[in-house]
C-alpha cells in the first residue's frame, strides 16, 4: 500500500472559455479509470488558486494519476481545457515533486509525493520533476 498526497495548488493564464472573455475552471483526478477527487470550481477566473490537498491509499502504482481541467458550464457540457498523467512508478518515494504544465492555453501547478508506507509520515524532500505530460502538453520543470 501507498500514500499519495496530491496538492493542486493553482492555475495561470487559463484559456478563455466563456462569453464574458473568462472561464469557471476546476480540476479532476482520476485513478484507476475512477475519479477520485473533484476541485472546487472557481468562478470567473483565468488564474485560479485552488491550493486544495488530497489523500489516496493506492494499492498499485502501475496506474497513472489523470488530471483533466474543465470549464464549468451551467446546463451544457462542461469544456474541455487539458489533460495531463503523472506516473506514480515513476515517482521517487519520500520526495515531494512539483509539477507545471502548460495546457493547450495557460498553465497547471501540482505536487505530489508518494510515500511507501500508507503510515508513515517521515518528512519529505524537495524536488522539481518526474511528471510525464501527454505529448499534447509542454512541461516545465
Amino acid at each position: 500500500m501507498y500514500r499519495l498526497e496530491i496538492e493542486l495548488k493553482r492555475g495561470h493564464d487559463l484559456a478563455i472559455r466563456d462569453r464574458g472573455g473568462t472561464s469557471d475552471p476546476y480540476v479532476k483526478f482520476k485513478l484507476g479509470g475512477k475519479e477520485v477527487f473533484r476541485s472546487k470550481t472557481i468562478h470567473k477566473n483565468l488564474n485560479p488558486v485552488w491550493d486544495e490537498k488530497i489523500t489516496l491509499i493506492v494499492e498499485s502504482l502501475s496506474e497513472p494519476l489523470y488530471v483533466k481541467v474543465f470549464d464549468y458550464d451551467f446546463g451544457l457540457q462542461d469544456d474541455f481545457m487539458g489533460s495531463a498523467f503523472i506516473y506514480l512508478e515513476s515517482l521517487e518515494q519520500q520526495r515531494f515533486v512539483r509539477c507545471f504544465w502548460y495546457l493547450v492555453g495557460g498553465l497547471l501547478a501540482i505536487g505530489v509525493i508518494l510515500t511507501g508506507d500508507a503510515g508513515d509520515m517521515s518528512p519529505a524532500k524537495f524536488i522539481i520533476g518526474s511528471c510525464v505530460p501527454p505529448p499534447t502538453f509542454k512541461k516545465a520543470c
